[in-house]
């Protein structure tokens, strides 16, 4: 070996390393910081009752022992508005976007400006009727006029 002072002047830096490296694992303590201290949570504790239910739903057990308010009725006359002659009326973005057939009954799925709603043949919403059912589109009957959608 033509260079033995080199290699061990290697060996005693690796050795070095590898000693700085154990001291630093082994013997250093890691700084501790004073931190506030937690302040206390208190709860309440709900009474423990075994016959009631934690969600909405009702008590499969309880139904006849817990009270239902009556259902009130309320009579309101509702004035239905039609529109100025000499107004444009706002323009609404009509489109349907599907049909459901069921035991020999259509509903289609029809939205108004993004508000979609579900329609049979004379049912109405948002002020649109559904009066006429074609082979490719729906007629949508409001204040008089007409609108022919077509069915997807």
């Amino acid at each position: 070996m033509k260079s033995n002072g080199l290699t061990y002047l290697l060996l005693v830096v690796v050795l070095g390393v590898w000693s700085v490296v154990v001291w630093k694992l082994f013997f250093s303590k890691p700084e501790v910081t004073p931190a506030a201290p937690a302040a206390l949570v208190t709860r309440q504790k709900k009474p423990a009752n075994g016959d009631t239910l934690q969600l909405d739903y009702p008590d499969p057990f309880l139904r006849a022992a817990v009270p239902q308010p009556a259902p009130g009725a309320i009579s309101r006359t509702v004035k239905k508005t039609v529109p100025a002659a000499g107004k444009p009326e706002p323009v609404v973005n009509l489109a349907c976007n599907g049909r459901i057939r069921s035991k020999g009954t259509d509903r289609y799925l029809v939205s108004f400006d993004g508000r979609v709603h579900l329609l049979g043949r004379g049912e109405s919403a948002e002020g649109f009727t559904l009066q006429l059912l074609r082979g490719d589109s729906i007629g949508l009957f409001r204040y008089g006029k007409i609108y022919f959608v077509q069915i997807p």
